[in-house]
């Protein structure tokens, strides 16, 4: 074999390699392509089930709590409907991420749950900022929850 051959060889072996490697490279884009088209449309699905309740419901319906002059919790029950309806308006998460699902049910329900207890008895000046505090967090918990799964 002469020098120009083995040259040729190379050449060829080399033209191989790089073939391969676009093609590798191709692949990946591919993926990649479609990674980001998964997370645009999860993002959207996002936004059209939760951006109401996030924005603007929830906090609205939270401001109209209050402790009435027998100290016991009132106008709890715009915040319950809210959360309930917010609960079912996530139902597509059931089937696209059923762990994502549960825990955000859990955590709207120990709020509703948490709520109509607090609603059902006497408060003293203590326990009325202490329910006022703990209700704030678990709203926190679900936002958290949300915000979570939405940012991957």
């Amino acid at each position: 074999m002469n020098p120009s051959d083995i040259i040729s060889i190379i050449s060829v072996v080399i033209a191989g390699l790089a073939l391969g490697c676009s093609i590798i490279s191709d692949k990946n884009m591919g993926r990649q392509i479609d990674n980001v088209k998964n997370v645009s449309i999860k993002a959207k699905y996002f936004e059209a089930i939760f951006d109401k309740y996030l924005i603007t419901s929830i906090p609205e319906k939270r401001s109209l709590i209050r402790f009435d002059n027998n100290t016991y919790l009132v106008d709890i029950q715009p915040l319950i409907d809210e959360l309930s309806d917010m609960r079912k308006a996530a139902m597509y998460f059931r089937y696209e991420n059923k762990a994502f699902f549960d825990e955000l049910k859990s955590l709207i329900r120990d709020v509703e749950d948490y709520l109509s207890n607090e609603g059902n008895k006497k408060h003293d000046a203590d326990e009325m900022s202490e329910t006022m505090t703990e209700i704030s967090n678990k709203i926190a918990k679900i936002y958290a929850c949300i915000n979570k799964e939405y940012l991957g």
